[in-house]
């Protein structure tokens, strides 16, 4: 083989060498930012050992703690307007505060407020849960003598996790295929997108969502069987039941 011919095979060689280490560069460069982007995406968890459970909770925490705060803030506000206009139209009618007693304009201003219950451990009370086939365990409380089912309890023992929708405040659980949704304070939960009345408000308290057990199962179409240590949902008519919780 003549001399040229040796140089242009060394000049490929040469070339094609070359085109492989920049390859290899390229995909270096690449995994090397894939990894410092993963691990600036991870580093709440590494500041937590790792524990994802721990940063999702504190963060569902800080969440619910801002929510908590909103309603506060909007229960505040929603005071002062009504004390202002109280004041206004007591002003137009030519009376004064002075004409009503301190006790009567207190029980005034309390009854203006939907004021969210304290529960302490002691007054949780774990019972049998059934319906239909399904049964299990549930978390229920006695709230101004209204029997409130934890949903948090009933997520947990169906393997499910609660769920929030942080724009509208809302707790979400889908169970046996159905989406519940509620806020705190409402006197409403949406089933599959649809609002249906409990006429009894809904709490949140300490980040678990308690409903009014009873009007809930009315709401389906259906009645609670509330004996000792069991609550049971009965369901007298299915037809009803399952327009409700199959509609849109």
């Amino acid at each position: 083989m003549n001399s040229p011919n040796k140089i242009y095979i060394a000049l490929i060689v040469t070339i094609f060498c070359a085109l492989i280490m920049v390859n290899y560069l390229a995909i270096g460069y690449n995994a090397t930012q894939e990894t410092l982007e993963f691990e600036a995406a991870d580093k709440p968890l590494a500041e937590n050992k790792g524990n994802p459970i721990r940063v999702v909770g504190s963060q569902l925490a800080n969440a619910l703690k801002e929510i908590t705060s909103n309603t506060t803030a909007k229960q505040a506000n929603n005071q002062e307007t009504s004390n202002s206009n109280k004041a206004a139209k007591s002003t137009n009618n030519g009376q004064t505060s002075n004409n009503r007693t301190d006790k009567a304009f207190e029980g005034e201003q309390q009854s203006d407020v939907t004021v969210i219950p304290t529960i302490n451990d002691e007054d949780i009370h774990t019972v049998d849960f059934k319906m239909l086939t399904q049964s299990g365990k549930v978390d229920i409380v006695d709230i101004e003598g209204i029997t409130y089912l934890d949903v948090t309890s009933l997520a947990s023992w169906y393997n499910r996790r609660l769920g929030w929708n942080y724009e509208e405040e809302q707790f979400i659980l889908i169970l046996f295929g159905v989406d519940f949704r509620g806020k705190s304070l409402s006197e409403e939960i949406y089933i599959n997108g649809k609002a249906t009345s409990l006429n009894e408000p809904i709490y949140i308290i300490d980040y678990r969502p308690y409903i009014p057990a009873e009007a809930f199962a009315q709401s389906v179409g259906a009645e609670i069987k509330h004996e000792d240590e069991l609550l049971e949902i009965r369901i007298r008519n299915f037809a009803r039941v399952a327009m409700t919780l199959l509609r849109s």
